[in-house]
């Protein structure tokens, strides 16, 4: 029994060493979460002309629409596509900007998904990098964004590998995910890795917007105008990492002449951020577009749980977006 568990303990290490040295953008982009396979496929087929990418979490993938953003541009954009992944935020972004620009696919557009709710008043500990890959980049190139003398340090180090051991190991190495890695296919690159569940109500669903329902009528009263408020002058450690990663994020795009558009979809019965609130998130991030209180109400409303839209939220959400972009683009 003790030579099997030290076999199976030296098995695992040699599968921890190969993924340490596997440095495969279909590694570190995809296989992670529901529809791996078709995750690893996007980055393993991508054209090599891209005019607009979407990248973030769940809440861009099942949030935004490719086939109607080219039509609400009227064919402007043609090749668009929809890279969010489950859970994953702005270091799995920031490695895939970084791969798309290294192999000379920079796109014209990238609309950018960032954790509004650790900028604006976070939670407390490191220990929410848990939800993303610190994988992703260095770690000297995260622990750079802290303080020195901060103890975040530890954290991120410690989750980081706790996290890359339990997660590289069981999920990019799976068997069925590997064999798409090896080999390229002559498919062109999904536009966006959907699941018809995505779109099922079903008593669950319909429990979680009920409980997000409760939580904003505590939180922001009962009013037609109620706005969000919430803003913490000092920001989280975690915060100031998602800043810095941003700010990496800016330079590289601004250096290939790239346009950023920095979003954030809302959940459900989520009111919108109050004009006090706006002007500081904008004052952090100029690149920040979000839609206006009246249609932002009515986009909480089509959320199908409590973090994703529905057919009729995806549609309208994402035909906003595109006037967003058409404007962006008019301005030098």
């Amino acid at each position: 029994m003790l030579l099997r568990k030290l076999a199976a303990g030296l098995v695992f290490l040699g599968g921890v060493a190969v993924v340490a040295a596997a440095d495969l953008p279909v590694v570190r982009f995809a296989s992670v979460g529901n529809s791996h396979v078709c995750l690893a496929r996007q980055m393993l087929d991508l054209p090599s002309k891209i005019d607009v990418v979407f990248l973030g979490s769940s809440r861009i993938r099942r949030g935004l629409k490719p086939e109607t953003f080219v039509e609400a541009t009227g064919g402007e954009y043609e090749t668009v596509y929809n890279l969010g992944r489950p859970s994953r935020l702005i270091l799995c972004s920031e490695s895939i900007i970084t791969h798309l620009v290294e192999t000379g696919r920079a796109p014209k557009v990238v609309v950018l998904e960032i954790d509004l709710d650790e900028i604006r008043f976070g939670s407390p500990g490191p220990r929410q990098w848990n939800r993303t890959e610190p994988g992703h980049l260095t770690y000297a190139e995260l622990l750079a964004a802290l303080p020195a003398d901060t103890e975040s340090r530890w954290h991120l180090i410690v989750d980081g590998i706790r996290h890359k051991l339990a997660i590289s190991v069981a999920r990019h190495f799976s068997g069925i995910t590997t064999r798409v890695l090896l080999s390229a296919s002559d498919e062109p690159a999904p536009h966006v890795c959907w699941r018809n569940s995505f779109d099922k109500d079903d008593d669950r669903r319909r429990r979680h917007r009920a409980q997000a329902e409760d939580a904003s009528r505590q939180m922001f009263g009962d009013g037609p105008d109620a706005t969000d408020g919430r803003f913490a002058d000092e920001r989280t450690p975690k915060a100031e990492v998602e800043l810095a990663v941003l700010d990496r994020i800016r330079q590289r795009l601004d250096a290939t002449g790239t346009r950023l558009v920095v979003i954030r979809p809302m959940g459900y019965a989520d009111p919108p951020l109050a004009p006090e609130v706006m002007d500081k998130v904008t004052a952090l991030i100029p690149e920040f577009r979000a839609p206006p209180d009246g249609l932002a109400r009515q986009l909480s409303r089509l959320v199908i749980d409590k973090n994703h839209f529905g057919p009729e939220g995806r549609e309208l959400y994402t035909r906003w977006l595109a006037g967003v972009v058409l404007a962006e683009m008019e301005t030098p």
